[in-house]
């Protein structure tokens, strides 16, 4: 241990040479704090502009047809059709003529999610619709025991289009129509 006592304790330090001719190293800075928060600013706009929805006159528009929201609706818009129907309250018969208030819910799919959902409603409405001529309405078993198929297309073909339609009017309203209410009365109508 001596040894290693004395090795230790006569050990010169080293001394630094003059820095006369060294050449300075240069030190980056960071950029002033503001300038920071600002390209954080901008680089987080960009990201949201990216993924929030995209608003026209206050509506939510949808990109994608088969998106999960639209499927979604179209689900929970189908089932309250079902359910009207299965409880009575989606025809009411007059006088032999039936009033329905499922072209309504094809309405809110057409504001809600465009004219390919509403399109899809309208198939929905004209399958109750057909549904009904085989038992709850008078006009609809006539018409069924004269001709299936056209009775079919009679139930099919208008309530799709009315889907469709109704949807297609909403986005051609929209452009010139600023109030949302007013919107989707019209709509509605």
């Amino acid at each position: 241990m001596a040894n290693i006592r004395k090795s230790a304790g006569t050990k010169k330090k080293k001394q630094a040479a003059p820095t006369e001719n060294k050449p300075t190293a240069v030190v980056a800075t960071a950029p002033p704090k503001k300038a920071v928060a600002d390209t954080a600013h901008a680089d987080t706009s960009a990201k949201k502009s990216k993924t929030q929805p995209k608003y026209k006159h206050g509506v939510k528009q949808k990109e994608k047809l088969f998106s999960a929201y639209n499927i979604t609706v179209t689900g929970l818009l189908t089932a309250l059709m079902i359910a009207l129907e299965a409880s009575g309250l989606a025809m009411f018969n007059i006088v032999g003529v039936s009033i329905t208030v499922l072209m309504s819910i094809v309405s809110i799919g057409a504001v809600t999610c465009g004219k390919y959902v509403s399109t899809v409603l309208g198939g929905v409405f004209g399958a109750i619709s057909f549904w009904e001529c085989f038992s709850k309405d008078a006009l609809g078993v006539m018409l069924l025991d004269t001709n299936p198929v056209l009775t079919a297309v009679m139930c099919f073909v208008p309530r799709i289009l009315a889907g469709f339609l109704a949807g297609l009017f909403f986005e051609v309203i929209s452009k010139k129509v600023r109030d949302k209410i007013w919107l989707c009365g019209l709509t509605g109508l």
